[in-house]
């Protein structure tokens, strides 16, 4: 099936032109120079409007695999002026199965590009088809401009990345010469990869001499990120960190829904024994399944004040089923009235 492929940039090379199985991080064309801008800011992109463009990748896809060109007649004005580079990732039961990164360009044209390299990239690695593409669901992130560190001393000197650069925040850019290649925060946290190491495998990228290194420029960038909840529904955006609401935001009934939310993902978390599944690696693919016994029993403690205070049959239920699981550790003690203590599943008495 013929595709066009937009070409990369003459002096960089588009990441979703290699096989996935041979990205150790998600590295692409960085922005020129003259681009950059004083301020690590995101691309003003509103929920609804990410939703819109998750539309016109999915609809690119369709047009693509059908051999067919697809224009959208209609860019809503708040995205008229908007410019950056978008990363498209396509997944399939959680996998990413195709990449595709931009070249810098308005936004409605930058996701197409991206959108197309990220069927390419799945088509190397043998997946294609209109019922493919019908599976999938869309990440996007989209990349705001480059911010380069500009302080005192080098970058290279102890402490200065740790205190530019907040992983999960920023992304991360190295730049040599005509080189430039950067990493978006959901890769390094996707991958689990510090930041010395996603620099260090950045550096690689632009120069062969660890020497040159020290001359290099290293900056940070801020990123949207969404993805698709179910394939062609609603999109959902990603954060890491705190978000700031205005006050009339907060309100007895916001506070309420929010503890409701979370008691019910709880519960999703929830283990047929009892415990509440723990952290979550993404690097490995697998949760930590080690007891955690403090956190557990506050997780159980959280779950049967809930219960206590809605009522709820279903969090009751819950709560008689975490704190079963955890008393069967109680142990009493003979010679004390009343007495007992917990005995962790490592036989030692860590509480």
């Amino acid at each position: 099936m013929a595709r066009t492929i937009l070409a990369p940039m003459q002096t960089h090379k588009l990441a979703a032109l290699l096989p996935i199985a041979l990205l150790p991080l998600l590295l692409s064309a960085g922005p020129t120079a003259e681009s950059r801008i004083a301020a690590a800011k995101a691309p003003d992109i509103s929920p609804i409007d990410q939703r819109f463009l998750t539309q016109i990748i999915r609809r690119t896809l369709v047009a693509t695999e059908a051999d067919q060109t697809y224009e959208p007649d209609y860019v809503p004005p708040a995205l008229a002026k908007v410019q950056c580079q978008i990363v498209v990732i396509l997944r399939l039961s959680g996998y990413a199965c195709g990449i595709g990164v931009s070249e810098r360009k308005p936004v409605a044209a930058a996701c197409q590009q991206a959108a197309r390299l990220a069927l390419e990239s799945a088509s190397v690695a043998g997946m294609s088809g209109l019922d493919f593409v019908n599976k999938i669901r869309i990440d996007v992130a989209a990349a705001g401009e480059l911010q380069p560190y500009t302080g005192p001393g080098n970058w290279s000197d102890p402490g200065v990345l740790e205190s530019f650069l907040d992983p999960g925040i920023h992304g991360v850019g190295v730049a040599l010469d005509e080189e430039q290649r950067w990493c978006t925060p959901g890769e390094m946290i996707a991958k689990n990869v510090p930041l010395g190491e996603a620099v260090r495998t950045l550096a690689k990228e632009v120069s062969f001499n660890p020497q040159a290194m020290s001359d290099a420029t290293i900056s940070r960038f801020r990123t949207v990120h969404w993805w698709e909840v179910e394939p062609g529904k609603r999109v959902v955006t990603l954060r890491r960190g705190m978000v700031v609401l205005d006050a009339d935001q907060v309100t007895a009934s916001s506070v309420d829904d929010a503890i409701s939310r979370l008691a019910r993902y709880m519960q999703y978390r929830q283990l047929p024994a009892g415990r509440f599944s723990y952290r979550y690696k993404p690097s490995a693919d697998e949760y930590d399944f080690k007891p955690h016994d403090v956190t557990q029993a506050a997780a159980a403690w959280a779950m049967a004040f809930h219960a206590s205070r809605t009522g709820e049959a279903k969090f009751r239920e819950s709560a008689d089923r975490v704190i079963a699981e955890l008393s069967k550790h109680i142990i009493d003690l003979p010679t004390v009235d009343g007495a007992a203590f917990v005995a962790t599943p490592d036989e030692k008495n860590k509480l």
